[in-house]
């Protein structure tokens, strides 16, 4: 805790906490310019894989070929505007097929990587 007790944890910790969202779904990146905007929002984390399934692309394109397409490319591109409008940092997992140096080109400062 701290020595103001619940009420001064409540306030600082309110004051170093990180409020991150997950942009997966197409009605997301449709709404991403007013997601952004929203006060205390720090990081959007982009889940391309759930953002292509909710596209549809996994049924349109072969893997690995959504992660390249138009259609996300366009999502992405419309999710880097509202992040860089609204000061706004992004954070990506790239797939073995993405690597990190050309995503982080692209405006995505905050990188997770594993296997």
């Amino acid at each position: 805790m701290n020595k103001d007790g619940l009420l001064g944890y409540a306030g600082a910790a309110n004051d170093n906490v990180i409020c991150a969202l997950q942009v997966e779904t197409a009605d997301c990146i449709k709404n991403i310019d007013e997601i952004a905007a929203v006060p205390g929002v720090d990081l959007l984390f982009l889940g391309q894989n759930d953002l292509c399934m909710s596209m549809g692309l996994y049924e349109k394109y072969q893997f690995p070929d959504m992660y390249f397409s138009d259609e996300l490319q366009e999502a992405t591109t419309k999710l880097r505007e509202a992040a860089k409008k609204n000061n706004v940092t992004l954070w990506h997992l790239p797939v073995r097929h993405g690597p990190g140096r050309r995503i982080s080109r692209k405006g995505f400062l905050t990188l997770q990587c594993g296997q």
